[in-house]
């Protein structure tokens, strides 16, 4: 099974040599409208792989938006 991703076509070389990884990425294809030159690719990856992007995530519980309004946040 693979993982559909979207990624910056810019990162696409330093990972095909091994010198970058992923770092942003996104589940559906995203749209930039102040940026119309900015441009995304989907790649496949292994579910392993996928996980260790989620891991990577740094998330601040105290700052970030989405966990305050849940609840999450202290």
């Amino acid at each position: 099974m693979k993982i559909h991703i979207w990624i910056d076509k810019k990162d696409v070389q330093g990972m095909a040599k091994g010198t970058d990884k992923i770092i942003d990425f996104w589940y559906r294809k995203p749209s930039f409208p102040n940026k119309k030159n900015r441009e995304t690719v989907m790649v496949s990856i292994s579910p392993e792989e996928f996980q260790l992007l989620l891991d990577n995530q740094e998330v601040d519980d105290t700052t970030d938006d989405m966990l305050v309004e849940a609840g999450f946040g202290d």
